[in-house]
């Protein structure tokens, strides 16, 4: 799922979701699938979540409308998953 990168001036790590099984993120870590907007319910884009090696979660979250990745992450799953559900995407045209 993950390893080291080597790019010209890259630091850190990446990480490849493509061995993720699908599923809900609301619900379980290790998962790929879409995240859905709060008012109408409507498929708004994709999402991974995993724990990384580091013991923080992760979540990127495409957006199906526009050219936009959000990467969000920190050491309690259940308070991303609730801060991502109060959060509308901004986007000015």
């Amino acid at each position: 799922m993950k390893r080291r990168g080597s790019a010209p001036g890259e630091t850190g790590e990446r990480h490849y979701a493509g061995r993720l099984q699908p599923g809900d993120c609301d619900a379980r870590s290790g998962v790929h699938g879409i995240w859905r907007e709060n008012d109408t319910g409507d498929s708004a884009g994709d999402v991974v979540c995993f724990l990384s090696d580091t013991g923080r979660y992760v979540f990127l979250c495409s957006c199906y409308d526009r050219p936009a990745l959000v990467r969000i992450t920190g050491a309690d799953r259940a308070a991303l998953v609730a801060w991502w559900h109060t959060r509308e995407p901004v986007f000015t045209g």
